[in-house]
């Protein structure tokens, strides 16, 4: 079984409530060489590795994501997920979120101004 994405762009438009790219990887996958871009601004999850507990081990590699809410979204405590070369703009909430999983990290770049004022 291959379980990959490599060498893809997706632009999102007009997808507010829209998953551009949900990976699943049970023991094995990657994502590579992929840029996500919410054309509007207006989604929710560039790559989300939350939806679901069984995600991992995993890696992702020279990946950008432009816009939506959340750049990268990771969760769960089960088997890990690697991540390198990665770059996040634009994000309106936060760039990478994680939320209990065990996630390495090289090579991050976050080009954001995010957070809550008030």
């Amino acid at each position: 079984m291959n379980n990959k994405i490599a060498m893809k762009q997706l632009i999102i438009i007009g997808a507010f409530i829209a998953l551009p790219l949900a990976v699943v990887a049970v023991n094995q996958g990657s994502v590579r060489q992929v840029t996500i871009q919410s054309g509007d601004g207006a989604g929710i999850n560039g790559l989300d590795l939350n939806f679901t507990d069984e995600i991992g081990p995993l890696l992702v590699k020279n990946l950008t994501v432009k816009g939506f809410q959340y750049g990268i979204r990771t969760g769960f405590r089960i088997n890990s997920q690697t991540v390198e070369n990665i770059t996040l703009k634009n994000q309106r909430e936060y760039g990478p979120s994680n939320t209990g999983q065990v996630v390495n990290i090289r090579g991050l770049t976050s080009d954001n101004t995010v957070g809550r004022s008030g």
